[in-house]
């Protein structure tokens, strides 16, 4: 393959760019993996935090029909990572996690996938330390929408995404954590729509330009958490955890599903943030569809970095 004017040898170039290279990777029959350490440490980070054993990102890329069939092992792989073997919450609550996966990704699917384990990131506004000439900030405050206690048993799937792209998420089997220091009775099914914008004027997006918006789903207590809410925060986690210097690092594992659109340039995601600590549930689920070069650039550094080492390896 003649190599072009982007800079293939750098850490990072323009993914979004490399049409041919991602087809080829949609049309194998096998899959592709990247891992490398998930956060640098850098100065002010909280060390506790950051030296953790778990810190190691893994990236699988290929085939969506290839990832449908390896729901179960990728499952597996998480449990591994984080101990959960021993954790009956884990073990109750795994197969639906492989059912989640199986339903995301179509049997025999052709187009482009990733399925990536993020086990700790670094939250948007604190984005900029790790790669300089990025910058993510919030465009509004999230709007929220509580739903009826009995939801889960009333609706078996909440729809996530448009008409174009839409995956309704089984709710059956997902062990959503309870808001900090409350009973399950006191708790709702949440909706959150947060809508960012992206600065990232080195790969040649517009300035103040490049918009996008997720969907998170968690549990809340109306009447309690509405603050803690409209400024993003789960209040399934601890509030200490958004202050000071462990802000800096969220360690909340996050099982990103993505599915890509080469011809559309489109990026669909959908991801699980989990709590590691409780064994496996389900602080969020997260969803959102936007142009591949946004989300490539919202996406953790360490992301970028291995779908370029993905994609550097299929040139020739």
């Amino acid at each position: 393959m003649a190599r072009s004017s982007i800079d293939y040898d750098a850490p990072c170039f323009p993914v979004w760019e490399c049409h041919e290279l991602l087809k080829k990777a949609a049309a194998g029959n096998y899959l592709h993996e990247a891992s490398n350490e998930a956060i640098r440490v850098l100065a002010g980070d909280p060390p506790h935090i950051v030296k953790n054993q778990s810190n190691y990102h893994t990236l699988v890329l290929g085939p969506q029909g290839l990832l449908h069939d390896e729901a179960e092992e990728f499952v597996r792989r998480i449990q591994s990572q984080f101990d959960f073997d021993a954790n009956s919450v884990w073990r109750e609550r795994a197969g639906s996690i492989a059912g989640i996966i199986r339903s995301y990704y179509p049997e025999g699917g052709q187009e482009l996938g990733v399925l990536s384990l993020m086990p700790m990131r670094r939250p948007a506004p604190f984005r900029i330390d790790q790669e300089r000439g990025t910058q993510v900030v919030s465009v509004t405050r999230p709007r929220v929408d509580f739903y009826s206690r009995k939801f889960e048993r009333v609706v078996e799937s909440f729809p996530l995404g448009g008409l174009t792209e839409r995956f309704d998420l089984p709710l059956a089997g997902l062990a959503f954590a309870c808001s900090a220091g409350t009973h399950p009775a006191e708790n709702r099914l949440t909706r959150l729509l947060v809508r960012r914008r992206i600065r990232a004027a080195a790969f040649g997006l517009p300035p103040d330009q490049e918009y996008y918006r997720e969907t998170w789903l968690c549990q809340a207590c109306r009447g309690k958490d509405e603050a803690r809410l409209l400024r993003g925060q789960i209040p399934a986690i601890s509030p200490n955890r958004y202050v000071g210097i462990t802000a800096r690092v969220r360690a909340s594992p996050i099982l990103n599903l993505v599915k890509i659109n080469i011809d559309q340039q489109r990026f669909h995601w959908l991801g699980m943030e989990l709590d590691a600590q409780a064994g496996g549930l389900i602080f969020s689920v997260r969803h959102g569809s936007m142009p591949l070069s946004v989300a490539v650039l919202t996406a953790s550094p360490v992301e970028h970095i291995a779908y370029c080492q993905i994609l550097r390896r299929l040139l020739g």
